[in-house]
């Protein structure tokens, strides 16, 4: 759970910053030992790179932007001083121009890679992935069978899998690319359950949506309600698998929580 949480950790830092990476972790306390009050930092190695960062998380405030540093072998590719500049070390001279105080919100690393695409090419794939990392894990199956999902226009599960109804509704009754995601999770629930699944309905009340569940043989679908924390789950982890996008790289927590074999 600590390694799946500090990959998650560092690519919420990479695309949206340390401050947001570090509320989406529950706040320093989410990350650091208990009682420590030293400061954070991670390294992660992506070919010939390493990315370093190291930020003070100590209440009230987060060191944003904190201090960062990309090198390839002794050299350093860029650099981000504590709350200070940014700057890039590439094939130009060393650049400190008015491109480095925009998109703040967002590591150094990300906003160098966006300005100058063409001079991380080779490493896309990598970066793609670290964009695309997607982490789930409790998911909230009490929501799920009382209320349902929020109504909303997702195309992508929530970590807690909450949105599960809404983005399968949206799904199967989308675009081409969406409705074969859909039909994966539709077919593989088949085979993971054949006595049991067939296809899902769904229902609006208000702002939610909800499910009734098909079985092979029976006219009349079954709520939520009734189906067991199994077959919920695996629901959620093939809505996880479908969910991820090209290039992506996704991750499902205590995989085996609540699954039975057929």
């Amino acid at each position: 759970t600590t390694l799946l949480a500090a990959i998650d950790f560092a690519c919420s830092t990479f695309d949206r910053g340390i401050a947001a990476a570090t509320t989406s972790a529950g706040g320093a306390a989410g990350i650091r030992r208990i009682g420590s009050r030293e400061a954070v930092s991670f390294r992660l190695k992506i070919r010939d790179l390493i990315w370093n960062v190291r930020a003070s998380l100590s209440p009230p405030s987060v060191e944003d932007p904190p201090a960062e540093s990309v090198v390839r072998g002794k050299k350093h590719v860029i650099r981000q001083e504590p709350a200070g500049r940014l700057q890039y070390f590439g094939r130009r001279k060393k650049k400190e121009e008015s491109w480095a105080s925009s998109g703040r919100a967002r590591s150094g690393f990300a906003r160098v890679v966006d300005i100058f695409p063409t001079d991380f090419a080779p490493y896309a794939s990598e970066l793609t992935a670290l964009r695309e990392y997607r982490h789930y894990r409790n998911p909230d199956l009490r929501t799920l069978m009382s209320v349902g999902s929020e109504e909303s226009n997702d195309a992508h599960l929530h970590s807690d899998g909450r949105n599960l109804f809404s983005v399968l509704r949206n799904w199967k009754a989308g675009a081409r690319e969406h409705l074969e995601r859909y039909e994966f999770v539709k077919r593989h629930m088949q085979l993971a359950f054949p006595e049991v699944f067939d296809d899902l309905d769904f229902e609006a009340a208000g702002r939610t949506v909800s499910a009734r569940f098909f079985s092979p043989g029976m006219k009349e679908a079954v709520s939520v309600g009734a189906i067991s924390n199994g077959v919920l789950v695996a629901l959620i982890h093939l809505a996880a698998v479908a969910s991820t996008p090209v290039g992506g790289i996704m991750a499902i927590d205590e995989l085996e929580t609540s699954l039975h074999p057929f």
